[in-house]
C-alpha cells in the first residue's frame, strides 16, 4: 500500500517565462514584459530589453522549480525600440541574485553571446519557499535592472524503494523484517525526481515509528538522514519493542512525501524478576491517612530477558502476604512496561498489619517470583489514653521574670499505641506566659515547643479573685488550734485556685475503648471514654465551671472566681460547650455502624499541664508537731521539732532547684548542712521541710541566739526571716522524731478514678533515699503495700479503688528517733467512673439489666430473675459495695408502684425469683437504680429493659 503519493496541484503553477524591460533608474517588475524609457539610451539610442527563462536539464520550461533540480536561467538581453524586433546586445555582463537557493557560478555572473543569451545555473535548496531574484546587465551607457519572484516546489520528488531496476514508490527496504527481541536492521531508500533521475541536490529524510515515539521510546531511529546522490539509510534498533512496529520516512522539506514498512520484534525470553523500590514502607489506618504518611504505597518490580535487558508485554500476577483488616492490592496482575516494569498499589487496612508484596511470572510451570520489602500498615489517630504531655519543670520562677522557659513534650500513639502519622499537630494553649500555638509530631509520635514566661500572669477578674495565704484560712492550722493564727503558707491545698499557670493541649485523635473480644474493631457495648470538649482547667476541679458550676465570681467566693474564665475548644461549632455525646468516637466504629451506635468522627485527645509560676517573694510559716503554728518573733527552743512551710502569695512552692537553709546564731540547728533543695514536682500547698533546735549539753548557763531561715531561687532571688531561739542547759527534753511525712497525690488535683490507677506520694522529710515506706487504704487495693523511697526521700504508691466513696490512705515509717510514725491522706473516689448494668460470660455491658430467661413471654410466664451489677470503667465488677452501700429499686411502668429492693453484695443485686404483676398488662419496663449517696449527684446512673 502506498501512504502518500505527490500532490498534482503544483503541476498547475504558472510557467516562469518572464519578459522584463530595464531601466538605468532601477525599475522593472517580476512576472511579466515590460517596456522603459531610460535617462540615458544605448549606444544606439535604443532602449534594453531581456527576457528570463526558467529550464529543466532537458531544456523544458518548469513550472516552479522543484527542489532536488539544478534549473537554466536563460537571460536574453535586447536592444531596441520595441522588443518584438530589438536587435540582440552582445557582451554585456549579466548579473543574478537570490534570497532562495544559490546561483551557479557562484559569483552570479555571465556574458551574452551572439544571439544576446547568457545562461547560469540555479540551486534552489532544500525548502519549499517563494524568492525573488534581481537581475542587473551591466557594462552599457546605461545599467538596467529588474526582479523576478519564484517559487520552489517539490512535486516531482518521490520517495521508495528499486525492486531491481523498477522504483516502487512509499515503499522501505527493510534488510530485516523479523526481529528477535531487542534486535536491528538497515532501512534504506531512494530519492528521485519526476523523471525517475536521482535527486541531484542534498535532502534529509526523517525516520519515525510508533515504538520510537513511546515514552520512554522502545526503539531507536536517527533525527534525520542525509540523502546523497538521491539515496540514504538508517538503522532500526528494537530496544524493547514487541510485535509489529511501522517505520516511516519522510521529506524534511515535505512531510506528505514519505515511504514506510514494517518490522516484527519477537517477545523477549524472561530471565528474572527484580523488586525495585517502594515509595511509602508505612502506611496509616484506613481513613488516617495524611500528606506525611498516605493510606497508599507503590511497589515496583522489574522483568528482565535472559541478555539482562527490560522485558515488555510480560503478564505478571501478584498477592499480599495478607489480607488482615482489609490491607489490599488495587490490582493482582499487571503487564510489563516498555522498561519492563510493572508498579503494585497496595492499600491499607483498618488494623496494624505488616506485609510484603509477591509478584509471580509463571514460564509454562515454571514459578519466577520476588517479594517487596515489608509494609507497615500502622499509625491512626491519636487516642486519648495514648496521648501523653511532659515538661522539663513544673515550677519556675515566672511570677516577676520574663524570658525564663519550660519545654513541653508531647508524646501520641494510636488505639494500637503505635506512632501516629509524622506531621500530626498538637495544639498549644497557656492560659499564662506565652508559647508557638504547635508542633507537629515526628516519625516516632514526639515533638516539642518552649513555654515562656510573659504577661499575662494573672486572671482579668483581677489578684482579688485568686485564693490566696492572706484571704483563705489554711485548714490544719484551723484543726490544730482554732485560737491561733489561721493565715500564712499552708502544707495543703487551699481548694480550687488560679494562682498557677495551666497549659491545654490537644490533638486531632479519638476516644479509647477496650477491645474485649480482640476483633481490633468498636462493638456495641464495649466500654469507651466519652469525651467532652476539651476545656482548660484553671482551678484544677475537673469540671468545665462556667457550665457545670456555674456562678457569679463577684458573689459566689474564690472558689467560684477561680474557675469563671476557664475556655473551652468548640469542636462542632454549635457555640455552646458539649458533653460526651454517648457513643464511641474512633476509626475502630465498623464502617457499616458508622452513624447508629458509633461514629467514625475524630475528637481532640488533650491534656491540661499545670505549672507553677511562683512570685519572687516568699514567706514562711513554723508549726510544731500537729501543725500548731509558732507565732511571728516567738522564741525557738532547743530540742523542738519544728516544720517549715515556704510559699508565695498564692501558696506556690518555690521553683524547682531553689535551696533552703536554716542556720543559727549561738543556737543549734539540725538541718543538712548545704540547705534543702527543692526538687522538680508540682506538691499540693507550700514546700515543706524541717528541722530541729538542738542542746547544747555542755552549757552552763542559758544561750540566746536568732535563727535565720533563708531560701534562694535559682535566679539569685532571696527571701528570709529571722526567729529569736533559747538553748536551757541540762533540762532533759522528749526525744522528737527525725522524720516527718507529707502525702499528697503525685498529680495535684486528681480526684482518685477506679478506671483508671492513681500515684500517691509519701515524702519523708529529713530522710534521703532507701527508707522502706508501708501503706494500707481502708478501701481499693495498692499496687504494694511498702515501697522505698528514692532520691529526694519520695516513696510513690499505686492505689486502684473499688467503690466509689471516702478513702483514707495511711503510711508509716521507722523514725530512728522514737520509732514507728504514721501519717494519713484522705480523698474520695470518683463515683462517675461507675456504672451499673450487667456482666456475663466475662462481657460487660453497661445500662442493661440482666434478664433470666432472657426472652419472656409475660403472659405464660410468671417470674423473672434480675441481676444488676455495679462495675468500673473497665468492666469489672465493683467487689466493694456491700448490703450497707446499695440497694436496687425495680418499678413496673405501668403499674408505676414500687416493687422491690435488693441489696448489692460483692457488687452484684439479684431477685432470685420476682413476680410480674398482672397490673403491667402485656409488657412490663423494669428500671434499677443505685440509691447509694456517693453517687446521687448529679443524678443516678440507671438501666433499663424492657419485656413483652
Amino acid at each position: 500500500m502506498q501512504y502518500h503519493a505527490i500532490s498534482n496541484w503544483l503541476k498547475s503553477a504558472v510557467f516562469f517565462l518572464f519578459a522584463i524591460t530595464l531601466s538605468a533608474c532601477g525599475g522593472g517588475g517580476g512576472g511579466g514584459g515590460g517596456g522603459f524609457t531610460p535617462d540615458n539610451s544605448g549606444q544606439d539610442g535604443q532602449t534594453l530589453h531581456y527576457t528570463v527563462e526558467i529550464l529543466d536539464s532537458a531544456g523544458n520550461a518548469l513550472s516552479g522549480i522543484p527542489v532536488g533540480t539544478i534549473a537554466t536561467l536563460r537571460i536574453r538581453v535586447t536592444e531596441g525600440a520595441n522588443a518584438n524586433n530589438a536587435a540582440p546586445v552582445v557582451d554585456a555582463v549579466v548579473e543574478v541574485d537570490t534570497d532562495v537557493g544559490s546561483i551557479v557560478p557562484a559569483g552570479g555572473t555571465a556574458l551574452t553571446d551572439a544571439d544576446g543569451v547568457a545562461e547560469l545555473e540555479f540551486d534552489p535548496g532544500t525548502s519549499q519557499l517563494a524568492g525573488t531574484m534581481t537581475v542587473q546587465v551591466r557594462g552599457r551607457a546605461v545599467d538596467g535592472r529588474g526582479e523576478v519572484n519564484f517559487q520552489v516546489v517539490a512535486s516531482n520528488l518521490r520517495i521508495g524503494r528499486y525492486d531491481g531496476a523498477t522504483f516502487v514508490e512509499g515503499e522501505l527496504e527493510i534488510s530485516t523484517s523479523d526481529l528477535p527481541f531487542g534486535g536491528a536492521t538497515l532501512v534504506s531508500f531512494s530519492v528521485v525526481n519526476e523523471q525517475g533521475e536521482p535527486a541531484p541536490t542534498a535532502l534529509s529524510v526523517v525516520p519515525s515509528s510508533f515504538c520510537a515515539s513511546t515514552e520512554p521510546p522502545s526503539a531507536t531511529l536517527p533525527a534525520s538522514v542525509d540523502v546523497l546522490n538521491g539515496e540514504g539509510s538508517f538503522t532500526y534498533a528494537a530496544t524493547t519493542c514487541v510485535g509489529e512496529d511501522r517505520i516511516e520516512a519522510a521529506l524534511a522539506i515535505s512531510p506528505d512525501i514519505s515511504a514506510s514498512g514494517t518490522v516484527t520484534v519477537e517477545a523477549a525470553s524472561v530471565g528474572q524478576i527484580d523488586f525495585i523500590s517502594l515509595d511509602n514502607p508505612v502506611l496509616a489506618l484506613a481513613g488516617t491517612g495524611t500528606a506525611a504518611r498516605p493510606e497508599r504505597a507503590q511497589v515496583v518490580f522489574n522483568v528482565l530477558d535472559e541478555a539482562g535487558r527490560p522485558a515488555a508485554d510480560v503478564p505478571v500476577m501478584l498477592s499480599l502476604s495478607s489480607d488482615t483488616g482489609g490491607v489490599a492490592l488495587e490490582s493482582t496482575s499487571a503487564i510489563t512496561d516498555a522498561v519492563g516494569e510493572i508498579t503494585a498499589v497496595v492499600t491499607s487496612g483498618s488494623i496494624p498489619v505488616t506485609v510484603v508484596v509477591n509478584a509471580e511470572i509463571d514460564l509454562q510451570g515454571i514459578i519466577l517470583s520476588k517479594t517487596s520489602d515489608p509494609i507497615d500498615v500502622t499509625g491512626g489517630r491519636a487516642d486519648q489514653n495514648s496521648f501523653s504531655i511532659s515538661q522539663s519543670v513544673f515550677s519556675i520562677e515566672g511570677g516577676d521574670v520574663d524570658g525564663l522557659t519550660v519545654e513541653i513534650n508531647a508524646r501520641a500513639a494510636d488505639n494500637f499505641n503505635n506512632p501516629v502519622p509524622e506531621g500530626t499537630e498538637v495544639i498549644f494553649s497557656p492560659r499564662y506566659g506565652n508559647m508557638p500555638d504547635k508542633c507537629q509530631l515526628d516519625a516516632e509520635g514526639n515533638c516539642t515547643v518552649s513555654w515562656e514566661s510573659s504577661d499575662p500572669r494573672g486572671p482579668l477578674l483581677g489578684s482579688d479573685f485568686i485564693t490566696d495565704i492572706t484571704n483563705t484560712p489554711c485548714p490544719a492550722y484551723v484543726n490544730a488550734n482554732p485560737t491561733l493564727p489561721a493565715f500564712g503558707p499552708c502544707p495543703v491545698s487551699l481548694g480550687p485556685t488560679s494562682g498557677r499557670n495551666t497549659i491545654l493541649v490537644i490533638a486531632d485523635g479519638e476516644e479509647s475503648y477496650v477491645d474485649t473480644n480482640g476483633n481490633q474493631a468498636y462493638d456495641l457495648g464495649e466500654i469507651f471514654q466519652d469525651l467532652a470538649e476539651p476545656f482548660n482547667d484553671h482551678n484544677g476541679d475537673g469540671q468545665f465551671n462556667p457550665v457545670e458550676t456555674p456562678c457569679d465570681p463577684y458573689t459566689d467566693g474564690l472558689e467560684c472566681s477561680a474557675g469563671a474564665e476557664e475556655t473551652y475548644v468548640d469542636t462542632n461549632k454549635n457555640g455552646v460547650w458539649d458533653r460526651g455525646n454517648g457513643i464511641y468516637d474512633g476509626s475502630a466504629c465498623p464502617v457499616e455502624a458508622d452513624g447508629t451506635y458509633c461514629t467514625r468522627n475524630s475528637v481532640h485527645v488533650r491534656s491540661v499541664q499545670p505549672l507553677i509560676v511562683p512570685e519572687t517573694d516568699y514567706y514562711f510559716m513554723l508549726t510544731t508537731s500537729g501543725d500548731r503554728p509558732v507565732g511571728a518573733g516567738s522564741t525557738l527552743r532547743d530540742g523542738t521539732f519544728y516544720n517549715l512551710y515556704i510559699s508565695d502569695r498564692f501558696n506556690n512552692q518555690p521553683p524547682a532547684g531553689s535551696t533552703v537553709t536554716v542556720s543559727a546564731e549561738s543556737c543549734e540547728v539540725a538541718f543538712g548542712p548545704d540547705g534543702d533543695e527543692i526538687p522538680n514536682g508540682i506538691w499540693p500547698g507550700a514546700y515543706p521541710t524541717a528541722f530541729t533546735m538542738g542542746r547544747i549539753t555542755d552549757n552552763l548557763e542559758p544561750i540566746s541566739g536568732i535563727v535565720e531561715i533563708r531560701v534562694e531561687t535559682p535566679n539569685g532571688y532571696v527571701s528570709e526571716t529571722f526567729f529569736p531561739c533559747s538553748d536551757v542547759a541540762n533540762v532533759p527534753v522528749e526525744p522528737q522524731p527525725q522524720y516527718r511525712l507529707v502525702i499528697g497525690f503525685e498529680t495535684p488535683g486528681t480526684v482518685a478514678s477506679i478506671s483508671a490507677p492513681v500515684n500517691i506520694n509519701v515524702r519523708v522529710q529529713g530522710g534521703g533515699a532507701g527508707i522502706p515506706v508501708s501503706a494500707t487504704t481502708t478501701s481499693g487495693t495498692l499496687q504494694a503495700n511498702t515501697v522505698a523511697t528514692e532520691t529526694g526521700g519520695i516513696a510513690t504508691f499505686t492505689f486502684q479503688g473499688d467503690k466509689p466513696g471516702g478513702v483514707t490512705f495511711t503510711a508509716q515509717v521507722e523514725d530512728p528517733v522514737v520509732g514507728a510514725i504514721e501519717e494519713s491522706f484522705s480523698f474520695n473516689v470518683n463515683p462517675d467512673e461507675f456504672f451499673i448494668g450487667y456482666i456475663a460470660g466475662g462481657v460487660a455491658s453497661q445500662s442493661t439489666i440482666g434478664l433470666v430467661p432472657a426472652l419472656i413471654d409475660i403472659s405464660v410466664v410468671n417470674t423473672v430473675r434480675v441481676i444488676v451489677d455495679v462495675m468500673d470503667a473497665g468492666g469489672v465488677r465493683a467487689t466493694g459495695y456491700t448490703a450497707e452501700d446499695v440497694q436496687v429499686l425495680l418499678t413496673c411502668s405501668s403499674v408505676g408502684t414500687d416493687l422491690i429492693t435488693a441489696p448489692f453484695v460483692n457488687g452484684r443485686a439479684e431477685i432470685a425469683a420476682y413476680p410480674i404483676p398482672g397490673g403491667c398488662g402485656s409488657s412490663a419496663l423494669f428500671r434499677a437504680v443505685v440509691n447509694d449517696p456517693q453517687i446521687l449527684n448529679p443524678s443516678p446512673p440507671s438501666a433499663t429493659l424492657t419485656i413483652q
